[in-house]
């Protein structure tokens, strides 16, 4: 293993959050870290070759569930900026030994029109309460029937990063509704590059329907170039989309969803980082100006919003209130 970043706090080891958090290793390049990002994509790599894929976390007890699948993004990233041939060749092994493990533990097929799709998902094999957050979880948990299924979707979430989000629960208002294994997250395919035209928005296995609510995560088909560039129009249906709703109106940045009356940090009026800059870098790649001022005048508003906070506070925060700018 290599030395490696930290993000924070309780953040002691490498967690999803703090992957989450770096998204590809943009900010280490951009500095020309680059010994420091290839260092940080030795380590994640160094874990897939020892349990097939890159844990929530570097404790044992994270051992049961993945994070979002970023580490081939990150290579591919590396690569742009150091033409470093020999290090891709040196990672695709590792690449499509991680690969095989959401083949075989993630995927699953849903039937459209006739035609079979391979999708992907967040389903943990756990279905204890999480070590990291046992009181909690067991609190949570007393008014549920099926403890097991309760815990096992908690961890599932817990898995995608977004832990906890209205996106996950069926009523799109109360934790006690959480049923992760059940919905096909646009993001992740979109992470592993696939599916962009059946999933434009999350899809629940349960009900058969689509999430037409807004999260950010929509936006992620943008960010990685899972569409059609002939396909503009779908992308400007997505921009005209969030115009419509009022996501580009807040002071600080786009909100996590535009539910208001949620508990969960995943939600409105917070912002987050990595979500903000894929919205900016999918508006920046289109084809259409007024997405790529669209995506300017995001990114100028986030980064002023955080100097001013970081000005007033002395510190960097993990989250923002967008609408208290």
């Amino acid at each position: 293993m290599q030395p490696s970043n930290m993000k924070y706090g309780r953040f002691n080891s490498h967690d999803g959050s703090s992957i989450l958090g770096n998204r590809k290793p943009y900010g280490l390049l951009a500095c020309e870290m680059y010994n420091t990002t290839r260092a940080m994509i030795e380590n994640l790599g160094s874990l897939v070759e020892r349990f097939g894929f890159v844990p929530n976390g570097g404790r044992v007890y994270y051992l049961r569930r993945s994070q979002p699948p970023l580490l081939a993004g990150m290579v591919y990233e590396y690569y742009e900026v150091t033409k470093d041939r020999d290090f891709v060749m040196k990672m695709l092994p590792i690449l499509e030994k991680e690969l095989t493990f959401w083949n075989n533990n993630r995927m699953t097929t849903v039937t459209v029109k006739g035609t079979d799709y391979f999708v992907y998902r967040y389903n943990t094999k756990s279905n204890m309460p999480r070590p990291e957050s046992y009181a909690q979880d067991i609190k949570k948990a007393q008014t549920v029937p099926d403890k097991a299924q309760f815990w096992q979707d908690i961890a599932s979430a817990a898995e995608s990063g977004w832990d906890f989000s209205t996106r996950w629960f069926s009523d799109h208002k109360t934790i006690y509704t959480v049923e992760t294994k059940n919905v096909l997250p646009v993001d992740l395919n979109a992470f592993i590059c696939w599916n962009f035209d059946i999933l434009e928005f999350d899809f629940n296995l349960r009900t058969g329907s689509h999430n037409m609510a807004f999260y950010p995560s929509i936006t992620v088909p943008l960010f990685t170039g899972c569409y059609n560039t002939l396909n503009q129009g779908k992308s400007e249906r997505l921009f005209t989309l969030m115009k419509d709703i009022g996501v580009f109106d807040y002071p600080g940045g786009i909100p996590t969803s535009m539910i208001t009356d949620s508990e969960e940090q995943w939600d409105f009026p917070n912002g987050f980082s990595p979500l903000n800059h894929m919205v900016v870098e999918g508006l920046r790649k289109s084809q259409n100006a007024q997405m790529q001022d669209a995506g300017y005048r995001l990114a100028r508003k986030w980064i002023m919003g955080n100097f001013k906070v970081w000005k007033e506070t002395n510190h960097m925060w993990e989250k923002s209130m967008v609408n208290s700018y």
